[in-house]
């Protein structure tokens, strides 16, 4: 893009980097971004949580080393069910369509982050976290194909969309 007059440097093309990307696409874009805002939002407070809440639900000190060992079965959840989220919303959206299935996603993480407030034992934020990660990793995958499929044709849609160009090159190996 040159600096100067905000143009593309694309060759044949005098268009600025915005024209071209319909209201739909800014749409989609938004509603993705902000789904990936608050999931990373809502990943960090739990991180910024845990150092305290572990340890109440254990009824044991900070550095005890069982906290750590939770914490640790608590993230390991997190993974878990942000796979499996990502496969079984994907398979959800392929079948009743993207726009209803990220509602659904947002909603469930949501829902299950607030009931992730009620624990009362270790196990049960584990399980909790488990179940916010499959909203979350569902988020994540229609998002993404949401996002791919409305910049179809658009590269600015595709320079917009971090996690298509993180994945594009591991693609072609």
């Amino acid at each position: 893009m040159s600096e100067n007059t905000g143009k593309s440097e694309l060759p044949g093309s005098n268009r600025k980097w915005y024209e071209g990307i319909t209201r739909y696409q800014w749409l989609a874009l938004t509603i993705a971004s902000l789904g990936w805002m608050f999931d990373v939002f809502e990943g960090q407070i739990f991180v910024a949580s845990m150092r305290n809440a572990m340890p109440a639900l254990l009824g044991v000190g900070a550095d005890d080393p069982a906290v750590s060992r939770w914490n640790d079965w608590a993230f390991g959840s997190f993974l878990l069910g942000g796979a499996l989220g990502g496969v079984l919303f994907g398979i959800l959206s392929d079948r009743i369509g993207r726009t209803k299935t990220m509602i659904i996603t947002i909603l469930f993480y949501s829902l299950f982050t607030c009931v992730t407030a009620f624990a009362q034992a270790p196990w049960q934020m584990v399980v909790l976290r488990f179940f916010v990660a499959m909203g979350v990793g569902g988020e994540w995958a229609v998002a993404s194909a949401m996002c791919t499929a409305t910049g179809q044709g658009n590269e600015v849609v595709k320079l917009f969309y971090p996690p298509l160009r993180c994945i594009r090159p591991l693609a072609r190996c």
